[in-house]
């Protein structure tokens, strides 16, 4: 079966259709997906949830579309959403979850700032330079 047989079928329930392209793709998701964020286990993360979208939009994929370019593109997506969440995740943390510095004010030391994904970030701390993030610890309260 070519992927658009093995895709139809899944689209009429069958699920071995659906592990089979899973085994085929799996590996290029995934590999994207480390490329992309640079940490395993968030990729492992991403690719399944690449899968789940797939699981439910399978059926209305249009069969002119390239497997390989929609996965990847999903990817990417999935990626960006991640970081999204990410930097909204670090700005309500060092805003104390209401949006202004801890001393009740917004002004320049604590304004979010658009950050790098990176190792720094992915484990919940500031990517920002040390010496902006030691003023902003001082300044907020944070130790």
């Amino acid at each position: 079966m070519n992927e658009w047989e093995l895709v139809a079928a899944y689209a009429r329930g069958d699920e071995q259709a659906f592990e089979t392209l899973v085994r085929k793709y799996f590996p290029l998701v995934y590999a994207a997906a480390v490329r992309q964020l640079s940490d395993t286990h968030l990729a492992k993360d991403v690719a399944q949830s690449v899968f789940i979208i797939f699981a439910r939009k399978a059926a209305s994929l249009k069969p002119g579309v390239l497997l390989t370019g929609w996965f990847l593109r999903t990817t990417a997506f999935v990626i960006r959403d991640l970081r999204k969440h990410m930097h909204r995740q670090i700005r309500k943390e060092h805003s104390g979850g209401h949006g202004h510095c801890r001393c009740g004010r917004q002004h320049r030391l604590c304004r979010p700032r658009e950050l790098p994904l990176s190792r720094s970030l992915l484990s919940g701390h500031c990517a920002v330079t040390s010496t902006t993030t030691t003023k902003r610890r001082k300044h907020c309260g944070f130790k």
